[in-house]
């Protein structure tokens, strides 16, 4: 997979998707390449630490080889040099990186030349010592250039950080920034958590304890939990969507914050019955032809098939309130094409969550 987002340069977080395998926050998560559960999350831990460290191990990689490798090469270089990476950070690194480099010649013996394995011994025996994995990382005054080699940033993304923040938020930013995140997910259900979702200051937000993919698939299937990043419920919560109300999110996939919205809408509503008339609303299946829906959501986005995959699957977890899907460009929206799938031409609450390429998601996407 490495290998062909070396050659490709698809996005890390498509590549991922598309094999069942990344959150709405691009998080490394359950899904991906085949195998079991944990095979499954080791390959994408492996897979967007490489990436992430990529600009340090590259620089290493260079000092140490006499042209640069070809892509397949260079993704056995990237995976074994992040994980010495790793084993660096640990008590037992020598054994650690013996073991790695073992394993990694193994597969450079299947996957590559005789020649090719030999370099991989040769390569991945200098390069702790080239990339510094023993050495301190840069301080706050070091320059522009040191401090983007060793953090994999840019370096007039690190120029501009440290022009607009300073040397000490800068380097605290470039060092939260190579850090993986945790892999959040909402609690959709009125059990109990289990004891492996830890709370977090969000209500219905937890963050999941390595180690539980099989768990998580089966409560994701069941509805249960959703894997979403808490920072995906302020749009939501700015829009505070009220009982009886028709809501459009638009650029809608892949789902996240339409199914918040109409569980957010179920919750409310069901509130609003009860201290009315002491009992829960009628479902939306229950509500005669010509009625009126206590709650609706209508998410509209692109017809590209991955994404309203997607968008179809989670909105089909919706539970309590009405979801229509409509497959449309935003800029081309109108009466006409509403009134085609029998919704309304005008909506009380909107919500326009529009994608964007901000470097605060770098965390996230690391690629």
């Amino acid at each position: 997979m490495l290998e062909r987002w070396l050659r490709r340069r698809e996005r890390a977080d498509a590549l991922l998707a598309g094999a069942g395998g990344v959150s709405d926050a691009g998080d490394e998560t359950p899904g991906g390449p085949s195998g079991t559960g944990p095979d499954r999350a080791r390959c994408q831990h492996l897979l967007f630490g490489a990436i992430r460290h990529r600009g340090r191990l590259d620089a290493a990689i260079e000092k140490v080889v006499a042209r640069a490798p070809r892509p397949r090469l260079r993704a056995v270089l990237l995976i074994a040099g992040y994980e010495l990476l790793e084993a660096g950070m640990t008590p037992d690194g020598e054994a650690q990186a013996a073991r790695i480099v073992h394993h990694a010649v193994g597969q450079a013996k299947v996957l590559l030349s005789a020649a090719e394995a030999g370099l991989v011994n040769a390569v991945l025996r200098r390069l702790p010592a080239a990339a510094g994995f023993g050495a301190p990382a840069p301080a706050a005054g070091a320059t522009p250039a040191d401090l983007a080699r060793f953090f994999s940033h840019p370096v007039w993304l690190v120029r501009r950080w440290l022009a607009q923040f300073g040397a000490e938020p800068a380097l605290s930013l470039l060092r939260w920034n190579q850090t993986p995140p945790p892999v959040y997910a909402r609690w959709r259900s009125a059990d109990a958590p289990p004891a492996w979702l830890h709370a977090t200051t969000w209500p219905e937000f937890f963050v999941v304890s390595a180690g539980r993919w099989t768990e998580v698939e089966r409560l994701l299937a069941a509805g249960a939990l959703y894997l979403q990043d808490p920072a995906t419920r302020l749009p939501v919560e700015l829009l505070d969507p009220r009982p009886g109300e028709t809501v459009l999110d638009l650029c809608a996939a892949p789902g996240g914050k339409s199914l918040l919205l109409a569980d957010l809408l179920h919750a409310r509503s069901t509130a609003r019955h009860l201290a009315v008339s002491g009992k829960p609303p009628d479902p939306p299946s229950a509500v005669a032809p010509g009625g009126t829906r206590e709650s609706r959501v209508v998410a509209v986005d692109l017809p590209d098939e991955r994404r309203i995959g997607r968008l179809k699957e989670n909105l089909a977890r919706a539970r309590g309130t009405d979801v229509a899907l409509v497959q449309a460009d935003v800029l081309r929206l109108g009466p006409v094409l509403f009134q085609q799938h029998g919704l309304p031409a005008a909506y009380p609450a909107v919500l326009l969550d529009v994608p964007c390429s901000n470097t605060g998601v770098m965390r996230h996407r690391v690629d």
